[in-house]
């Protein structure tokens, strides 16, 4: 009698059948809001791990690859602590064991993404495939969000690249034209908000993703068949770290 309609605008949850032929990416979840959907009862963003619900909030991953979730901790990057880091080397390394995938995506709040990157560039030697780290700067609440496309490219860059690294993949510029990718120990936070907020350091990026394009920059970088040797893990670490502080006069 009031003319209103209830409408349902939950997310489909259908299950996606593997595909034998697509390569299969591992998803690590550490928190952020990369891998989120918006739930438009409440206007929250909340967390879309499983791989159903991966695959219907962002369609085009279905076409990608068989994406397989792991939800290993759900931090605010500015919580992750040293002690993480050794969890998720070993969690990456079990994965490259137990799994065998394509390549491995990592799902991580942007405040400390790089550091992250770093941590694992040094903890894990001789990979023999990506290793990608993603975040999105703006929720999938948001007009402007990039996690989609951040995460469309990261799992593309994990599935078919030939690079034998860790990197980080993220918005090259303020628009969606394309994203870069970054090597693990060069890679940085520069900006707040921005979208293309990440910046190689002191080189440049490895090579730039487009249209489901991977253009590579030109620069080296360990390639996919080509590692010789085993993966190494060499996660222990020393928190007893003094900072000292000096300037001139």
């Amino acid at each position: 009698t009031t003319g209103e309609v209830l409408v349902d605008y939950t997310i489909s949850n259908k299950e996606v059948k593997k595909d034998p032929k697509k390569p299969t990416v591992v998803l690590i979840g550490t928190g952020g809001t990369v891998a989120s959907k918006l739930d438009y009862r409440t206007g929250a963003v909340i967390p879309a791990f499983s791989s159903q619900e991966l695959y219907n909030a962002v369609p085009e991953l279905e076409k990608i690859c068989n994406l397989e979730t792991i939800q290993l901790f759900q931090k605010l990057s500015e919580n992750i602590e040293p002690a993480d880091w050794v969890i998720l080397a070993n969690e990456i390394a079990s994965c490259l064991e137990n799994v065998n995938p394509t390549g491995v995506v990592i799902a991580h709040g942007t405040d400390t993404l790089h550091l992250t990157a770093a941590a694992l560039s040094f903890m894990l030697k001789n990979p023999d495939r990506p290793i990608v780290l993603v975040g999105s700067q703006r929720s999938s609440d948001r007009p402007s969000s990039d996690a989609a496309i951040n995460l469309i490219n990261s799992v593309y860059v994990a599935a078919k690249s030939d690079i034998a690294e860790i990197c980080v993949c993220m918005h090259g510029t303020s628009g969606d034209a394309y994203n870069l990718i970054h090597r693990g120990t060069r890679v940085r936070k520069m900006h707040s908000s921005r979208r293309d907020a990440f910046r190689t350091v002191g080189d440049i990026p490895i090579a730039k993703i487009e249209n489901r394009k991977i253009k590579n920059t030109g620069i080296s970088y360990h390639k996919r068949n080509l590692r010789k040797g085993k993966l190494e893990i060499d996660a222990k670490l020393d928190e007893n770290v003094g900072l000292i502080y000096s300037y001139p006069g």
